[in-house]
């Protein structure tokens, strides 16, 4: 059977405005981002009558950390945005899209607050860069592209 993966190219990563009827606007000169995972923690209920150890989830997912690597744009709006975000504390709303599908492009939506902003960061001959590490608040919400 052909693999369905898709390149990574061209996915957006965006940063909500707050308004009523929310208008999002694309996070310039991402290079990378990991997230939104999820993760359960566990409950050990192993009791001296059980034969191994036993686990029940608590059903209340978290979400470890999501990070973003950019190239450093000083002038960049968004970019100045996330970190003036850290700075006040805002919980704003992000999304990203994939470009896994020609017109129905899976997204998934989530509330977050800045963790942190590295940068910029720079090695001789190489661009500025900096490092944007989120925490989402909630749960994020999934659109998915037709198969």
């Amino acid at each position: 059977m052909a693999s369905k993966a898709k390149p990574a190219k061209q996915t957006l990563v965006q940063i909500g405005d707050g308004a009523t009827s929310e208008t999002f606007t694309t996070i310039g000169e991402v290079l990378s981002f990991s997230g939104p995972g999820e993760e359960a923690k566990e409950i050990d209920v192993t009791s001296q009558d059980s034969t191994e150890r036993e686990y029940i989830s608590d059903a209340l997912p978290d979400s470890p950390d999501m990070t973003m690597e950019v190239l450093f744009v000083a002038s960049n709006y968004t970019q100045q945005q996330l970190r003036t975000d850290l700075r006040s504390g805002v919980k704003r709303n992000f999304r990203y899209i994939l470009n896994d599908h020609a017109t129905n492009k899976t997204t998934a939506t989530f509330a977050a607050i800045v963790k942190s902003f590295a940068g910029p960061s720079f090695t001789t001959g190489q661009p500025y860069k900096g490092n944007i590490t989120l925490k989402r608040t909630g749960t994020t919400t999934w659109s998915y592209a037709p198969d």
